[in-house]
């Protein structure tokens, strides 16, 4: 019947047929665009729709709210006290009979509060003498310590304020004011920032150094630095001579009528590098081999990374994927409801096993060698059986997932061989969720300069809660130690 049409239908037919299935892949790719969210992509919980899949209601558990019977309990920690008044009574509370003495351990009832004036002022008087005997009028030189105008703990804790409380400079202005009595224009804050900045560098310069000898988890997110050149008028009539390339679109509008600011920004990314007691953060314009040189070069030890090409020049041995990603990389095989679906269902199966066994580890209930020697085989036989299955799947997607992972297959199991390394790359994304709220509240930065700041107060802080330090007296510490050219404190652990 087909050999009776007329060639010009067939071709109208075979063309409309090839359309009808272009057509049909862009629905779908496009559909499962819409379908993504944080449990099948790498997309943060926070982009969820509100029409994303709820998380299942959880058993009630019969227990009553706040503390159990038999938990820890947790008091007020009584602090040293400034001041002591002592209140004793008078009479017997049954007898009236007059009461004398001591109690050698009375109940205290303590009370904090702040002082009324908390900032502390110094006026260096610099006098101008005259010569009793030529006449000529001599000033006292300047003081280095007043060359600033503020102390070291303004300058720290002005640091901390925006940088570790993420406090945009004109709320750190009005706290300053309100809080400490201390007037202070935004233009002072940013050069209390790079002053800091420049303190803490070299301490920045050896913690990186000490990351690259260490087991570490990687990451990168968005940031966004600089800012675009602004967009040419628009020309009332075109010019006689118009240019050889179209002139860039003007950028859209928000609601008030003006260029969102991080649409004005040139794009950049925050790096992080992550051991168990040091945090690097590096701000480059990309996210390519060379940042990551810039972040990881020269170092020999293992890397947990997400599946970014970027890391697969590293050799399996020396990597870590995280099997947190691959859980929703195995969901969103699932999701597409099509030839690899049944692969996904089987390795997300098997990803929530490895998980229930690693529990148990982290929990103390089994050790990394019973279930290195018990568990894993049976495990990452299944798996690679699997994978290989996946390759030869009917979705073209599936099938190059898979055979990513086959490619790369021993860099699952790094972990289960390393004391220092887990099986996913969770340490790397907590530590970027300060930076990535931060970002959403500044919009980046503006210039190199306080790209660098980013870089260094994110270091301290990060590094500071996992060694338990004080941040605020470690900026003091480096801010005191700059001025007077003295030895900066470390963020690089003692060897024992």
């Amino acid at each position: 019947m087909w050999a009776t049409f007329p060639a010009a239908a067939q071709a109208i037919i075979a063309a409309l047929t090839e359309e009808i299935a272009t057509l049909r892949a862009q629905v779908a790719h496009l559909s499962e665009r819409v379908s993504q969210n944080s449990t099948n992509s790498h997309k943060p919980p926070s982009s969820d729709p509100p029409h994303a899949k709820p998380a299942p209601p959880r058993t009630p558990s019969g227990k009553r709210r706040g503390g159990q019977p038999g938990h820890p309990k947790h008091e007020r920690t009584i602090l040293p006290a400034d001041e002591v008044l002592d209140h004793k009574p008078t009479r017997c509370g049954r007898c009236q009979q007059a009461l004398t003495g001591d109690d050698p351990e009375p109940v205290i009832d303590q009370v904090i509060d702040l002082p009324a004036k908390m900032r502390h002022v110094i006026h260096h008087r610099r006098h101008t003498l005259t010569c009793p005997h030529c006449r000529v009028r001599t000033t006292a030189p300047p003081v280095p310590e007043a060359a600033t105008g503020f102390g070291p703990a303004v300058q720290a804790t002005a640091a901390y304020l925006t940088g570790g409380c993420r406090i945009g400079k004109r709320p750190t202005r009005q706290l300053f004011e309100d809080v400490f009595g201390i007037p202070m224009s935004l233009g002072t804050i940013t050069n209390l920032e790079h002053r800091t900045s420049t303190a803490l560098g070299p301490i920045h310069t050896a913690a990186h150094e000490y990351t690259k000898t260490q087991d570490a988890n990687l990451d990168e997110t968005t940031w966004y630095e600089g800012r675009h050149p602004a967009t040419p008028p628009v020309e009332s009539s075109p010019p006689p001579d118009p240019p050889t390339e179209a002139p860039p679109p003007p950028l859209p509008l928000d609601a008030r009528g003006t260029t969102p600011t991080h649409q004005r920004k040139k794009k950049a990314w925050l790096w992080v590098a992550v051991t168990p007691a040091v945090v690097v953060f590096l701000i480059r314009g990309c996210r390519n081999r060379a940042a990551f040189d810039d972040l990881r070069g020269g170092a020999t030890t293992i890397h947990t990374t997400d599946r970014y090409v970027v890391y697969d020049h590293l050799t399996p041995a020396r990597r870590q994927l995280c099997w947190a990603h691959l859980a929703r990389d195995f969901q969103a095989m699932i999701d597409r409801t099509n030839a690899g679906s049944g692969i996904g269902e089987e390795l997300l199966a098997h990803a929530r096993i490895l998980f229930e066994h690693w529990e148990r580890v982290r929990d103390g209930t089994i050790t990394r060698g019973t279930f290195r020697r018990n568990y894993l085989p049976g495990l990452r036989d299944e798996v690679h059986a699997l994978l290989a299955r996946g390759r030869a799947c009917g979705c073209p997607k599936t099938a190059a997932v898979c055979a990513n992972l086959w490619a790369t297959a021993d860099a699952l199991w790094t972990f289960a061989r390393r004391s220092t390394v887990e099986p996913t790359n969770n340490a790397a994304e907590r530590e970027l969720r300060h930076a990535v709220c931060w970002r959403k509240t500044s919009y980046g930065t503006d210039s190199a300069r306080g790209s660098r700041y980013v870089e260094r107060i994110l270091t301290v802080i990060a590094s500071c809660r996992r060694q338990k330090r004080n941040i605020l007296a470690f900026l003091t510490a480096a801010v005191v130690a700059d001025r007077n050219g003295t030895a900066r404190p470390s963020l690089v652990p003692v060897a024992a």
